[in-house]
């Protein structure tokens, strides 16, 4: 026997969880069971087959084209023209993240890799709690410091983070500072290569396994130092994950000046929903336009499967795959704006719109 079942979308202001009621409602059918009906080798079997309708479900959709036309709350249209990109992905699932105290062990890993032989030169203070590595006493500000922090306010409670960077250089990180694209970039250093130095050092620390370059900025404008801003993020099955104290360097022609972020671990856990399709994303998006906030127009030029960070409680948080609606009209655009999510939760159907990985202090 078969019932219907009826999903309330859920939709997310910029900061905040808010609940909407008949937003959107989408039906659904569900099988009746029993635990007694359901033995182990059956859940098993549901779970792969919930598993291969998933990636039937995400696979069918690479290479279609999406147009939707959708008001905003400040009245500005948000313009959807755009392909649905999902050939990176591997498989779909949810994972709990969990909290990572940062060993010692890190530092070290990290001082030995950076310095060499001069990681031995760094000093403990136990007052402030802060490592110093002093480069030459001819400068007051020529010296290196590594210590860990809980921010306040912290997006993520009792979560543990990473700040490592050289004092004397002056890269100023302000918004206005940032160049429209990387082409414009005044450094010797290219690129590629910022992200290969970035890369050897990911590769010797354990607590930054599994992280790959997601995005560059490059700073500098107005004669100011150049430099690169070096996103790495968490990938899993392929995808992309979306935290909120994503790990991030600071790159100039001498080499790496700052490191930042908050190492964590994951767990994959069994999800029993399906998740919904791109195009039923795209009608969430449509229908909740008054919950998305920008005072300009917004252009989606790509539509991607990526996992999510998301907080049920201040200590209930999950990684969960997303439809991410990729804003900017252009290549350069796009890129600028990675740190700006405008995403549908792929299992719930949640609206999410928010800035993530931005901490940049």
């Amino acid at each position: 026997m078969k019932k219907s079942a009826f999903i309330v979308v859920l939709s997310i202001m910029l900061t905040a969880c808010v609940r909407v009621p008949d937003t959107v409602i989408i039906e659904k059918t569900v099988a009746e069971t029993t635990e007694s009906e359901q033995s182990s080798e059956d859940m098993m079997q549901n779970k792969s087959g919930a598993d291969e309708q998933d990636k039937l479900t995400f696979m069918q959709c690479d290479g279609e084209h999406i147009v939707r036309i959708v008001e905003m709350m400040s009245g500005a249209l948000l313009t959807i023209d755009a392909d649905v990109n999902v050939g990176n992905v591997e498989r779909v699932s949810s994972y709990e993240y969990i909290i990572k105290a940062v060993s010692d062990k890190t530092r070290e890993e990290l001082f030995d890799t950076y310095f060499g032989d001069r990681a031995d030169e760094a000093v403990y203070d136990e007052r402030s709690g802060i490592w110093k590595l002093v480069n030459s006493t001819a400068s007051v500000a020529d010296y290196y410091s590594y210590n860990v922090i809980f921010p306040i306010p912290a997006a993520v409670e009792s979560q543990e983070k990473i700040v490592f960077f050289y004092h004397k250089p002056n890269l100023n990180p302000f918004e206005e500072n940032r160049l429209e694209s990387v082409s414009m970039s005044e450094c010797i250093l290219s690129v590629d290569d910022a992200v290969r130095l970035c890369d050897g050092l990911v590769n010797q620390v354990e607590a930054f396994e599994g992280l790959q370059v997601d995005f560059v900025h490059a700073y500098g404008s107005e004669g100011r130092t150049p430099y690169y801003r070096l996103m790495y993020k968490r990938v899993l099955d392929g995808m992309y994950v979306n935290g909120y104290d994503d790990i991030f360097f600071l790159v100039d022609d001498n080499g790496i000046e700052k490191i930042m972020g908050a190492p964590y671990d994951v767990e994959e856990v069994e999800a029993d929903e399906q998740i919904i399709t791109v195009y039923e994303a795209a009608d969430i998006i449509a229908a909740n336009g008054r919950l998305i906030s920008s005072d300009k127009p917004l252009t989606v030029s790509e539509i991607t499967m990526e996992y999510c960070v998301v907080k049920k409680t201040a200590f209930e948080i999950w990684i969960v795959p997303v439809w991410r609606f990729c804003l900017g009209a252009d290549e350069d655009e796009t890129n600028i704006m990675r740190t700006e999510i405008l995403a549908v939760n792929a299992y719930t159907g949640e609206l999410i719109h928010e800035k993530r990985g931005d901490n940049f202090e």
